[in-house]
């Protein structure tokens, strides 16, 4: 027989495992749950679609699908021109190798590099921009697509002469691409250091938990207690302020000008955005550009500062509204009247109710952003949909002209 000394190492050992069977019986040891990467206080990303399920419209919208790591499947990659030519003898191609797409550059005829599609980022809405491993650092690929088009393009800011592929994409693009990313710094020489992505710790587009929080302890608690509707252990976002609700969004669409002091992954609803900059003491503050700055065009909007609007009261995120004008046309009626317009011969009110944003938020060039079309030495622009809400006689003059031929 085992005498009492012996038997302490059983007895803890056994009682480890009582502890771990007990243990995984609570419901924040779920058996059907997944670790996120983010840490324990996140839910299995799954779990929201269960009580939710009115919101999984939301699967389907730009937001969700702004980032996506690329496989084998290739059934949605774009059906366009695969030859990028910079010149006589400098192209790039796009080629199908071991069931798996790369961009293929060539000089004379001999291929000089070759780099896998690994990462797409962008929904493919308007455009997709592309990123491809090297050991543990990620770069953007030469070549992005542009929809409305259907061609591949030399990437934004990329040199118009040459293919350049060393541009490093770092966790302050998933911070707006994705809903989190686990960097490193690495020392890359004496007096040098670097980041790097750590492989498979990317969460790829905006997930509900990005905008809502973590969700851990409200899925625990709403799973053990379902006839509980009222909810708990989550921020309700239509109880926020009106600035805490324009801040959730602006974390992304404010620019990406300024300087962060920690990474906006931690923000949650409820959070002041200003504390996560270093603050801007420049007098000279750029004028907000219509790619990534929808906040700051908005904010300077007469539409804005004369009423108690926020970006929810034009947009719903949970569903896909995009390339719609009629439809935020008809959001303007909630709070405009045809009548206010000086009265135009031939045209009606519906008319014009259904033209609203063409007239005041009119698509125009983005000042940072412009692309290179095959066999060209020019910059094209970049458009985009204008947020600030003004009067633009120019375009008012294209519109009504256009519905005066109707």
């Amino acid at each position: 027989m085992l005498n009492s000394t012996a038997k302490r190492p059983l007895i803890i050992i056994l009682m480890i495992g009582i502890l771990v069977v007990a243990l995984s019986q609570c419901s924040g040891f779920k058996e059907d749950s997944i670790a996120d990467n983010r840490g324990p206080a996140y839910a299995d990303p799954k779990s929201c679609v269960k009580c939710h399920s009115t919101k999984k419209s939301f699967s389907e919208t730009a937001h969700f699908h702004t980032s996506a790591e690329l496989g084998s499947d290739l059934k949605e990659f774009p059906k366009a021109n695969t030859t990028f030519a910079f010149s006589d003898s400098l192209k790039v191609v796009i080629e199908e190798r071991d069931k798996r797409m790369y961009q293929v550059a060539y000089f004379n005829n001999k291929e000089i590099n070759a780099h896998r599609f690994d990462i797409a980022f962008g929904s493919g809405e308007k455009a997709r921009t592309y990123a491809y491993w090297e050991d543990n650092s990620l770069f953007q690929l030469p070549l992005s697509y542009y929809k409305p088009i259907n061609k591949w393009i030399n990437s934004p800011g990329f040199p118009v002469d040459r293919i350049y592929d060393k541009r490093a994409i770092l966790s302050r693009c998933f911070e707006c691409h994705g809903s989190f990313a686990e960097t490193k710094i690495v020392k890359t020489g004496s007096l040098s250091v670097s980041e790097e992505i750590v492989k498979g710790s990317a969460i790829y587009g905006i997930d509900c938990q990005r905008c809502h929080g973590a969700a851990a302890e409200h899925v625990n608690f709403h799973t053990d207690n379902p006839t509980t509707k009222v909810p708990k252990y989550i921020t309700e976002i239509n109880k926020l302020s009106r600035q805490q609700k324009i801040d959730m969004c602006a974390v992304c669409h404010s620019g990406n000008d300024q300087l962060t002091q920690k990474a906006t992954f931690t923000f949650s609803p409820g959070d002041t955005l200003s504390n996560y900059y270093y603050p801007q003491y420049s007098r000279n503050k750029s004028e907000p550009d219509v790619h990534g700055n929808q906040y700051g065009m908005l904010s300077s909007s007469a539409c804005f500062i004369k009423s108690d609007m926020d970006c929810s009261s034009c947009h719903n995120t949970h569903v896909t509204e995009k390339n719609n004008p009629v439809l935020y046309s008809q959001k303007c009626m909630n709070c405009h009247k045809t009548g206010a317009h000086p009265e135009i011969k031939g045209l009606g009110a519906s008319a014009l109710s259904t033209d609203c944003i063409d007239c005041h938020m009119p698509v125009a060039s983005s000042k940072l952003i412009t692309f290179q079309l095959a066999g060209k030495n020019v910059k094209t622009p970049y458009l985009l949909r204008s947020h600030r809400i003004a009067i633009y006689p120019a375009e008012a003059e294209k519109i009504l002209s256009y519905l005066k031929l109707k």
